[in-house]
Formats: C-alpha cells, sequence, structure tokens
C-alpha cells in the first residue's frame, strides 16, 4: 500500500488528473471480465454518478457567487468530472494552485 500511496500523490502533485483516473482505474483491475464488470459498476455509482448528483447541488452555491467547494481528486477530470460537467452548463473552469 505505501507504494501504491506514494504513486498517487506524486500524480497528485504533479497536477496529472488523467494520469491519477487512469491509475485508479488500474489498480482496482485485474485480468479477469468479472473484475473489469465491478470496476466499471463501481467507477459509475461511485464516481460518474455522483459527480452528476455535485455539480446539481453545487450549482445554486455558484450561481451566489464567492463560493469555494471542495471535492476529491478523481472527482475531477473524465468526460463525466465535475470539470467537464460545469463547463457544459456554461462555467468557465481554470485550475488554481
Amino acid at each position: 500500500m505505501p507504494v501504491i500511496f506514494d504513486k498517487l500523490l506524486n500524480l497528485y502533485f504533479q497536477r496529472d488528473l488523467i494520469a491519477l483516473m487512469k491509475f485508479s482505474e488500474e489498480y482496482m483491475q485485474d485480468s479477469s471480465i468479472e473484475s473489469q464488470a465491478v470496476v466499471k459498476d463501481f467507477y459509475k455509482r461511485i464516481v460518474d454518478d455522483r459527480n452528476i448528483n455535485m455539480v446539481k447541488r453545487m450549482e445554486k452555491r455558484l450561481q451566489e457567487g464567492n463560493a469555494f467547494i471542495a471535492i476529491g481528486a478523481l472527482h475531477l477530470p473524465g468526460k463525466l468530472g465535475v470539470l467537464k460537467l460545469l463547463e457544459q452548463r456554461g462555467y468557465l473552469v481554470s485550475a488554481v494552485y
């Protein structure tokens, strides 16, 4: 586990959200078809579905202005990532470090 956490931490500090997402997906999978289906279902429920719900809930705060919303890094990238979902709703998204 320390090696895995080190890798995740390094990717996070490199600000490489796509690599972070891919590493997380690859770590959870083994070669079996069954495992791949479990991982796909996990990501749909725990990441994608939650992203959609989070964006719906945060929109009121964003419209009020001066909002600070913290979420886990794994929810940021991807086609159904919070960043892309916000862009699709017309928000200007930019990285701040």
